[in-house]
């Protein structure tokens, strides 16, 4: 779980995310499972399913090759594997 010290300040309140990094030679092509629901196999390569995600009004300013990035590549946002409380990897 994540637990924070103060609520989040309302702009980040919906954009906010959390990424779990974890050693992917001993994970890739592994399963896992997610509140006993959710079953997959982790990905080799990182460029699995993406959306574009535009930026929203309001968005901090990003720094000029931040937002030159993002334009060249269309704003595009990994999907999350899944959502949950729990997750098991398999080693």
């Amino acid at each position: 779980s994540v637990n924070l010290d103060k609520p989040l300040p309302p702009l980040l309140r919906g954009r906010a995310g959390f990424n779990l990094e974890f050693l992917p030679s001993v994970y890739m092509d592994r399963t896992y499972v997610v509140d006993h629901k959710v079953f997959g196999i982790l990905p080799r390569y990182p460029e699995d399913r993406m959306v574009s995600v535009p930026p929203r009004p309001g968005n901090p300013k990003e720094p000029w090759y931040v937002a030159q990035w993002h334009r060249e590549r269309g704003y595009m946002q990994p999907l999350p594997l899944a959502t949950g409380h729990t997750i098991t990897l398999a080693a």
